[in-house]
């Protein structure tokens, strides 16, 4: 993994990226199985946030500064239905892993690309 995961603006640190999962886990009522201060984030997502951002930011064709963890895709970085079906699809390549199509309505930012990369490899 290369160091872009500390980049400052990514929003991909492993404290932010914990505190951040473990805030949304809350939020939303649906507390998963781990959630919570210590271990919220799937080993495999963390490690990987940085390449994780970087796939983002490819398919959306976004720099990875402009992209936070709760900036919304469509709303705040003008991607289509279209790029989130191809997020979708890169996600499936590079994991391997599948994806229920039902998952495309939490792939709205990239936290909620970070909850359903995490779900999908059982974490």
């Amino acid at each position: 993994m290369t160091d872009s995961a500390a980049e400052p603006g990514v929003g991909t640190g492993t404290a932010e990226l914990d505190a951040a999962v473990t805030d949304a886990a809350v939020t939303d009522g649906a507390v998963a199985d781990g959630a919570g201060v210590n271990g919220a984030v799937p080993a495999v997502i963390r490690e990987r946030a940085g390449e994780i951002t970087a796939l983002v930011c490819r398919v959306l064709e976004t720099e990875p500064e402009s992209v936070g963890l709760e900036d919304r895709f469509v709303d705040d970085l003008g991607a289509d239905s279209m790029k989130l079906i191809e997020l979708l699809s890169h996600l499936e390549i590079e994991f391997d892993v599948e994806i229920d199509e039902d998952e495309l309505e939490r792939l709205v930012h990239l936290q909620g690309v970070y909850d359903v990369l995490g779900d999908a490899l059982g974490a």
